[in-house]
């Protein structure tokens, strides 16, 4: 926080002590007027969707034939789970008409930390081995963050591992200009691509694994006689795609003629709801060239999903400032994660005396099964998947580095305060 807040100041302090014909520069045009001849025209204020505020876009569009390129540091936490994600990526604007600009961004590296939620719940995908005598446990068995479903903490969680995250492409049309009452109006289509699709980088919490198409809705307000302050919505529905892994239920079913039957199987696909974010903010610019900006934004899970426990809705606010001098744009904010349940909470676990396998050596794990009961159950454990076993016979020693499942679990709500950094260079 405190590299933060030096970078924010140091930020200011260049934008302040630029000559002062970048701030003319960067002056808009009085309504209806048109660049002089020869002349660029500025763009405007960019955030971490194209123009816009700082996670939300607004209805401005960078001019034609304009290119913004930038880097990205969005720092964001997520409970119950405690999830601290650090996203580095590569950004872009480009203008392709009068109302209309191609944005996006590419994460180079995302960093997620988890704070030891392994033993008690374990993450996605599971294979559960179920004996004969026990019926199948019905979900959630865990908790999880939709954007990251994935994500536990075997893997390390160090920004020089360079795992990527998701491509964001998007384009966004004006459709009308605000003036007086009536607002701006622009409109937004949106594709999130899984850069990589391995489970190993799934559970890093480099993403879902899915494509998801997106379809956004803006309106923006200008208040008051100087037009310098401006009040905006924003609406966003995400269609998601399929996740690549689900969970397995492997189950020994009663002794049967048919022996081929042995081991029953049963694969439950991981589903991602679709989403709603609802976003208002407002900006005022102080100066041509900086401005303070406030904005509030809610996610809401809507459709069919697959069960997990302990689910809330993420509500940020952020407020910051935005700067333009010539070709730089600085934006920088801090951000409150809110919504988040009361840290410390015991709930009952649901797996709740099972012995979890998951960091049992192989040779020690086949061993363990075979005397169990549960050999052939062997043959149908994934690679990378936490595995559990239900019914353990008391009679067996555990393995080593096997696990017993506790009754309860404690839900863990921490850190609620990121932040977002855009530095920006405008062709």
């Amino acid at each position: 926080m405190a590299l933060l807040a030096r970078a924010c100041a140091f930020s200011v302090l260049v934008a302040t002590v630029l000559p002062v014909r970048g701030a003319a520069e960067e002056r808009p045009a009085p309504p209806g007027s048109s660049p002089a001849s020869g002349e660029r025209p500025p763009t405007g204020w960019i955030g971490l969707l194209g123009s816009g505020l700082f996670t939300l876009p607004d209805t401005q569009t960078v001019p034609s034939g304009r290119l913004v390129l930038g880097f990205t540091v969005d720092n964001r936490d997520r409970d119950p789970l405690g999830l601290d994600l650090l996203d580095g990526a590569l950004a872009w604007s480009v203008g392709l008409g009068a109302r209309m600009e191609t944005y996006g961004h590419v994460v180079a590296s995302r960093v997620v930390t988890v704070p030891g939620r392994h033993i008690p719940l374990p993450s996605p995908p599971v294979d559960v081995i179920v004996p004969s005598f026990m019926a199948p446990p019905r979900r959630p068995y865990y908790e999880l963050f939709s954007l990251t479903p994935y994500v536990n903490d075997r893997r390390p969680a160090r920004f020089s591992e360079w795992v990527p995250g998701d491509a964001v492409f998007g384009v966004k049309r004006r459709v009308a200009e605000p003036r007086g009452p009536r607002p701006g109006i622009a409109v937004a289509g949106e594709v999130t691509v899984p850069m990589p699709h391995r489970l190993a980088d799934l559970q890093s919490g480099s993403g879902t694994g899915s494509v998801d198409l997106g379809a956004r809705a803006v309106a923006e307000w200008r208040v008051g006689a100087s037009g310098r302050t401006s009040v905006m919505g924003s609406a966003l529905f995400v269609l998601t795609g399929s996740t690549p892994y689900g969970d397995r239920l492997i189950s020994r079913p009663p002794p049967a003629t048919d022996r081929s039957a042995e081991v029953r199987i049963a694969d439950l696909p991981l589903t991602i709801p679709n989403r709603l974010e609802l976003g208002v903010g407002a900006r005022r610019a102080i100066r041509p060239w900086l401005a303070a900006a406030l904005e509030g934004s809610a996610a809401m899970e809507i459709g069919y999903r697959s069960a997990a426990l302990d689910r809330v809705t993420p509500i940020d606010v952020l407020a910051g400032t935005q700067i333009k001098r010539r070709h730089l744009r600085l934006t920088a904010a801090l951000r409150y994660h809110g919504h988040s349940p009361r840290s410390g909470q015991v709930r009952s676990s649901p797996l709740a005396g099972a012995v979890d396998l998951t960091d049992v050596e192989p040779a020690a794990l086949a061993a363990y099964l075979a005397q169990a009961g549960a050999g052939p159950a062997l043959a149908w454990l994934r690679p990378r998947s936490q595995r559990v076993l239900l019914g353990a016979p008391a009679a067996v020693p555990l393995p080593p580095r096997a696990v017993i499942v506790p009754d309860q679990y404690v839900i863990t709500s921490e850190h609620q305060v990121g932040f977002l950094f855009v530095v920006s260079w405008a062709f």
